[in-house]
């Protein structure tokens, strides 16, 4: 077994090897590692039971259970969703706020071809989750009658369909979270 060797400094304690504990030990300054992005906390088969942390920023593959989760990632914009032909043939997008994970846009329906059931897909842009999320929608608000919402995702797409059919001119504010 390796004896850990301590070397330090003023202000600075640099440890290599295994260091044990015995009692509960408190960290009084920040922990960094060196190089950047080489040493890593807990491993596979030796992990950590509780994180308790005020803000998170995790780069890389993996997953997060927090109280709260802010998500992150590249801004959608109205160009992001695709209407269907059943919202009508010059219905618009607006006000989109969010990212691939939470995300709100405001439909208004208009022109012709306005029918039963249109879709909403957006196209996520921070690229192919590894297997299909879960995603759940929900209209919040808008001037049309208040509707329900289905949803189906793929890898690289998700789809909402209003279980209704929209009226010229009118908006409907939906919304989504996906987790995966």
């Amino acid at each position: 077994m390796a004896v850990p060797r301590a070397e330090s400094r003023v202000g600075d304690l640099t440890v290599s090897g295994n260091v044990s504990p015995s009692a509960t030990s408190r960290v009084l300054d920040d922990w960094i590692p060196s190089p950047n992005v080489s040493q890593d906390l807990g491993a596979a088969t030796l992990r950590w039971r509780k994180l308790w942390v005020q803000d998170v920023d995790i780069s890389g593959a993996g997953s997060i259970n927090a109280n709260r989760f802010v998500a992150g990632g590249t801004t959608l914009v109205a160009g992001n969703f695709a209407l269907s032909s059943e919202w009508g043939s010059t219905a618009s997008i607006s006000a989109v706020g969010g990212h691939d994970s939470a995300w709100r846009i405001t439909v208004t329906a208009n022109g012709s071809g306005i029918n039963f059931n249109p879709t909403v897909t957006l196209t996520f842009v921070d690229g192919a989750w590894a297997i299909a999320p879960f995603g759940l929608s929900k209209m919040i608000g808008g001037t049309g009658a208040k509707a329900l919402t289905g949803d189906s995702l793929t890898t690289t797409t998700w789809t909402v369909t209003l279980d209704d059919r929209p009226v010229a001119g009118d908006t409907y504010i939906l919304c989504g979270l996906v987790v995966g």
